[in-house]
């Protein structure tokens, strides 16, 4: 996928400019999942997308299972810790989520609910 930004429509008032962080195949889902930080809130979530032909987003798709969350959240959490040392702001270290965060966003995205 060459797209490295997308903007996600809320609601008719409401867009969110988003960074893709990384893209993860799963072959037990056969799904392309994009790992994204929120550039406002610093918060990261995913989706999963198809690609058109130009390698680019076509759709965006609903992540649909628990099962599907859980394993996205574990890589992002081991994202978020080999990359900023547990948050995802990088502006400080998280003890892990019994720990305590020194993070200037005042918290570990992989440890909050």
């Amino acid at each position: 996928m060459k797209t490295k930004t997308v903007t996600m429509k809320l609601n008719d008032s409401l867009e969110i400019i988003c960074d893709i962080l990384f893209t993860y195949h799963s072959d037990n889902f056969n799904n392309d999942y994009a790992i994204f930080k929120d550039r406002e809130t610093n918060q990261i979530s995913a989706f999963s997308y198809t690609l058109n032909n130009e390698d680019e987003i076509d759709q965006v798709l609903p992540i649909k299972t628990e099962v599907e969350w859980e394993m996205l959240e574990k890589i992002a959490n081991d994202y978020i810790n080999s990359t900023y040392g547990g948050c995802s702001c990088g502006g400080g270290s998280c003890g892990g989520c019994q720990g305590d965060c020194d993070c200037e966003c005042g918290g570990c995205e992989g440890c909050q609910d």
